[in-house]
């Protein structure tokens, strides 16, 4: 018996309904989401997005809490300096995540575009979980095995936020969009809400700090299966997704394009350039706080374990909280334009930064420095509804690249940060770090200024159905036939006859 058009295939790849399928489903209690299965898309995507995320950030606690790995090893070696002694050495490890990601975005585009997200997302999940599986071997085999594991997670975590704007794009109802990327963009505060203090908890138990890439290892390989199972690339093929909840989906939405990505004119795009480069000035500071944030709190502020990893915690908790609060009231603010939200939410949430880091950079207090980082932190969040809200309402469903370019630049951004920082903050004194900071607030000010003059709110042109029509047919004017006009007979037959001529 077929099913009516409120149910919609669970699998199939060809959209048709599937009785079968949606019975099983019912079977499982899944009905009772019936109508919201675009909530539970989300939940899944959030918690896939942050375990990736987890698994590039591990290595970032449990660095500080190996001392058995130098005992051991430098047992054996005890002519070589061991690399946990190395801030160079600990500096590449943290780059080894960029190159991996740079390399990662080259096949990812065209996998989704030819495979899908579903298809996609599941094998990077796949290949980071079995990285962090093997993390805890490839520190017992060496630093150059460190090295290549390393560069696999940066690999697979590629896919973070070019999975976000794809399933966002596709998954979400336009007036419920900022609500949408705010929380999924929540996977990069609720990863070290998870990891930090996590790591912190078994690094000082018997337990050990393996255990923490065994944990996160073994969720991503479940979660991944979960999303293999339970995602569709189109809601259309779905068999949660009522007839209902579909038409709320695709309610305002402009007609779109199909066809391949016009990446040159994307990339010529002087409002798609100015997102770029002020989320690429706000990720120096964030990388810095992220990646640096331990080593900062327990040698410059002198926490110890315990307290470092709760207290860098901490911020990410409130990050997460203004995420949740921000997107609701930018989808439901009517006051002004949706332009003028989005460089108002950028604004704030720079001025907040930029404050932030002066202080951090100027005061001599261990409390008000952990007050303003915290607070660095917490509302760099609320740019979600600036540059990167910007960023899903003009490129639209090309959004996987504008992405993927960002998180290209984010790598830029991460690559550079640790070769400035080891050579501007050897011996991790607070002077040292007051200069790296205020070097960091002159960085986020230029980057930030082009997005204020060009930022915008309208799709683009080559986002739109008719865009290659009227490309092509841009015509040159025809040039007027002069040899029909008629002079007047005014002239004289010889005036008439040189008029003629130059005609």
């Amino acid at each position: 018996m077929p099913l009516s058009n409120d149910h919609r295939d669970f699998g199939t790849t060809d959209g048709q309904k599937n009785s079968t399928t949606f019975e099983k489903a019912n079977l499982c209690g899944l009905k009772n989401f019936y109508g919201r299965a675009r909530i539970l898309i989300f939940l899944l995507t959030l918690l896939s997005l942050s375990l990736l995320y987890s698994n590039q950030i591990a290595l970032n606690f449990t660095v500080i809490c190996m001392d058995d790995v130098v005992e051991e090893q430098s047992t054996m070696n005890s002519t070589d300096r061991h690399w946990l002694k190395s801030s160079s050495k600990i500096s590449y490890l943290f780059s080894a995540i960029s190159v991996g990601s740079m390399v990662g975005l080259i096949p990812m585009i065209p996998c989704m575009e030819k495979f899908g997200i579903r298809l996609t997302m599941t094998t990077y999940m796949f290949l980071s979980a079995a990285c962090t599986l093997v993390m805890p071997l490839s520190i017992e085999i060496g630093y150059f095995a460190i090295l290549i594991v390393r560069f696999f997670v940066g690999f697979a975590g590629s896919i973070g936020l070019s999975g976000l704007g794809a399933i966002a794009e596709r998954w979400s109802p336009i007036a419920e969009l900022g609500t949408t990327v705010a929380v999924l963009s929540t996977f990069h505060q609720l990863a070290p809400i998870f990891t930090m203090p996590m790591s912190a908890f078994l690094c000082s138990s018997s337990i050990g700090w393996r255990a923490i890439y065994y944990l996160q290892g073994g969720m991503t390989l479940v979660f991944g299966a979960m999303f293999f199972s339970f995602f569709r690339n189109q809601p259309e093929k779905h068999a949660m997704v009522s007839s209902k909840e579909l038409t709320r989906i695709n309610s305002k939405r402009v007609p779109r394009r199909k066809g391949n990505v016009p990446y040159w004119e994307i990339c010529k795009d002087i409002r798609i350039v100015s997102i770029w480069l002020a989320i690429t000035g706000g990720n120096l500071a964030f990388t810095v706080l992220l990646f640096y944030g331990p080593t900062y709190m327990n040698r410059v502020l002198g926490l110890d374990v315990n307290s470092t990893g709760f207290a860098t915690a901490l911020p990410y908790v409130l990050s997460a909280f203004v995420k949740f609060s921000i997107g609701p009231i930018s989808d439901k603010t009517t006051c002004c334009s949706e332009k003028g939200k989005l460089l108002f939410f950028t604004g704030f949430s720079r001025v907040v930064l930029l404050v932030s880091l002066m202080t951090i950079a100027l005061t001599d207090s261990p409390l008000l420095a952990r007050i303003f980082y915290t607070g660095a932190i917490a509302f760099m969040g609320v740019n979600i509804m600036g540059t990167i809200k910007a960023a899903q309402l003009i490129s639209r469903q090309y959004v996987s690249f504008v992405m993927a370019m960002t998180t290209w630049f984010a790598c830029i951004s991460q690559l550079i940060v640790p070769l400035i920082v080891s050579w501007m903050c050897p011996d991790n004194t607070s002077e040292q770090w007051s200069r790296f900071y205020i070097l960091s607030c002159v960085a986020i000010l230029i980057t930030n200024i082009p997005f204020f003059i060009f930022g915008d709110d309208k799709p683009a042109p080559y986002t739109l159905p008719d865009w290659e029509q009227k490309k092509a047919n841009k015509v040159t004017p025809e040039k007027p036939d002069l040899s029909r006009i008629t002079v007047p007979d005014i002239f004289s037959n010889e005036e008439k006859k040189k008029i003629e001529e130059i005609l």
